[in-house]
C-alpha cells in the first residue's frame, strides 16, 4: 500500500490551514478555560432575542416590512457585553458547597458572543400570530381567543416543527 493510497493524505489538516485573513484576527485553537455559558451572555441574548422577534413581528404587518438583520444584533451585543463587562460587580455569590456563581466572571468573550448571536439569529417570529390577527380582522363576529390558549398553541406548533425538523435536545 503506497502513502498516496492511505486515507489520510487527501485531507486538510485543520491546524494548518486557515485563510490569511482571518489567520491574524480569530485563532483556530479552542481555549477550554474561557467561559461561554453565563448569566451576562444569557441575559444579553434572551434581551436580543425576544427584542428582535418582537420588533420583526411589528413591522412584519407593514405593507413593506423592515426586518432587523442579525448584523445589527451582532454589533449591539457585543457593545452592551462590554459594557456590562466593565459595570457589574464581580462579587461571586455561593448557594452551597459546590454552586457559586458571579454576575461578571471577567471580560466579555468571543465565545460569550458567538452564544448572544446564535440566541438572536435563531429568533424568527411565529407565522401563527399573523393568522391569529387575520381571523380577528377578518372576522370579528366569532368569540375571541382566549390568551392562555394562543400561548399554547404557539408552543405546541412550534414544538411540532422541531419534532418535524429532526432537531435532537438531547444526546
Amino acid at each position: 500500500m503506497d502513502s498516496s493510497d492511505e486515507p489520510n493524505s487527501t485531507m486538510i489538516d485543520a491546524e494548518q490551514f486557515s485563510y490569511e485573513e482571518i489567520e491574524g484576527i480569530i485563532s483556530n485553537k479552542d481555549d477550554p478555560d474561557m467561559l461561554s455559558l453565563t448569566i451576562r451572555s444569557c441575559l444579553i441574548g434572551l434581551l436580543f432575542a425576544i427584542g428582535r422577534s418582537m420588533s420583526d413581528t411589528y413591522f412584519s404587518f407593514k405593507t413593506k416590512p423592515y426586518l432587523l438583520d442579525f448584523v445589527y444584533t451582532l454589533l449591539l451585543s457585543y457593545v452592551l457585553g462590554k459594557f456590562l463587562a466593565w459595570i457589574l460587580p464581580r462579587y461571586q455569590w455561593q448557594i452551597n458547597k459546590k454552586l457559586k456563581f458571579s454576575l461578571n466572571p471577567g471580560s466579555f468573550t468571543i465565545k460569550e458572543h458567538v452564544l448572544v448571536t446564535f440566541m438572536t439569529v435563531s429568533c424568527q417570529p411565529s407565522k401563527l400570530i399573523q393568522q391569529l390577527v387575520m381571523q380577528r380582522i377578518y372576522f370579528p363576529e366569532h368569540k375571541a381567543i382566549q390568551p392562555i390558549s394562543i400561548i399554547s398553541y404557539l408552543i405546541s406548533m412550534q414544538l411540532l416543527g422541531f419534532g418535524l425538523a429532526g432537531v435532537k435536545i438531547s444526546n
